[in-house]
């Protein structure tokens, strides 16, 4: 391990939301299994064009983080599609816990500001946390000058989220897409399109909290849930959309106005919601005007009336990351 206690700078990282093309998960493991509770999964993730930005400015010395810095700083960027209060507690930030991490395994302090300008909605499944978490990792790294090889921030990520491994790639190696299976710790990277595609993610007003989304899966068919598993099939399944939906009814009533809408778009919820996805393929009629259309003309109705606050907003599906 290279500790390297020279120059430090502020480092800047990108950090991407991403969706899941496809998203199957197994049955909890079991009492007396390794991280008993937690889910297999097996999923194909691809970065978009939503990114938020994240700054590390190393302090000299602990004491040096001083008046007027605050240690954590979070908000919304100007062009945010979706901002909602930053209302939770520094101490659970999955980006700070990623840094106070990083510092237990270098064994010394990291004295630093840590700066968040966001847009990826909060709740919308896009791994917008972990996607924070691992580019604070990374900007980390760099602004402390650790020079730690891509193993140890990928054993690290695995400490923090399901996610964080694949995003740790997505900010060192520029990585788009990959198969992320296992409990998120085995990410195998994937060649993305020559011709870039796009989506429109349709954000509605509500979030989805994942913990209780899972909580619903596991209320569900355990057989079921063994054989989708294993079969992988069909390519587009989200076996959480489900649960979901449960949670969250009005997905069911956003996902019926999308089909009688624009019959011909592909949608789908991605990661535990509540963001749908939508393909785009504008020879069949399916973009960002189009699925809006259809929202704004099942919002008449007064049972919808709450979709007049869905936002649509399209997006690339990112070929490469941009590291810094």
């Amino acid at each position: 391990m290279n500790v390297n206690q020279g120059t430090t700078r502020t480092s800047t990282q990108i950090a991407p939301a991403k969706v899941n093309l496809n998203l199957f998960v197994g049955p909890a493991r079991e009492p007396g299994q390794p991280k008993a509770g937690y889910h297999p999964v097996d999923s194909v993730m691809a970065c978009v064009g939503l990114v938020d930005e994240v700054r590390v400015t190393p302090h000299v010395g602990a004491s040096s983080i001083g008046i007027g810095t605050p240690p954590l700083s979070i908000r919304w960027a100007d062009d945010a599609p979706r901002p909602s209060p930053i209302d939770w507690p520094m101490e659970k930030d999955l980006a700070v816990k990623a840094i106070d991490r990083l510092a237990q395994h270098v064994g010394r302090p990291l004295p630093r500001s840590l700066e968040i300008v966001k847009r990826i909605p909060v709740g919308g499944g896009l791994g917008g946390g972990s996607s924070d978490a691992a580019a604070a990792l990374v900007a980390a790294d760099r602004a402390f000058d650790l020079q730690l090889p891509t193993s140890e921030l990928l054993s690290i990520a695995a400490e923090i989220g399901s996610d964080v491994a694949f995003f740790v790639l997505c900010a060192r190696q520029g990585i788009a897409r990959a198969r992320v299976s296992g409990l998120g710790e085995h990410v195998a990277p994937q060649e993305s399109s020559p011709t870039p595609g796009r989506v429109v993610l349709i954000l509605p007003p509500f979030g989805c909290a994942t913990a209780q989304v899972y909580r619903e899966f596991d209320r569900g068919d355990l057989g079921r849930q063994r054989d989708l598993f294993a079969q992988r099939s069909p390519s587009r399944l989200n076996m959480l959309a489900e649960a979901a939906t449960r949670v969250e009814p009005r997905l069911n009533d956003l996902l019926s106005a999308l089909r009688a809408g624009v019959p011909d778009a592909e949608c789908w919820i991605t990661g535990s919601g509540s963001t749908i996805c939508a393909e785009v393929d504008r020879a069949r009629g399916s973009d960002c005007s189009s699925i809006a259309a259809a929202i704004t003309r099942a919002s008449k109705s007064p049972k919808s009336a709450w979709m007049t606050d869905v936002v649509c907003v399209e997006v690339e599906l990112l070929q490469h990351v941009n590291r810094t």
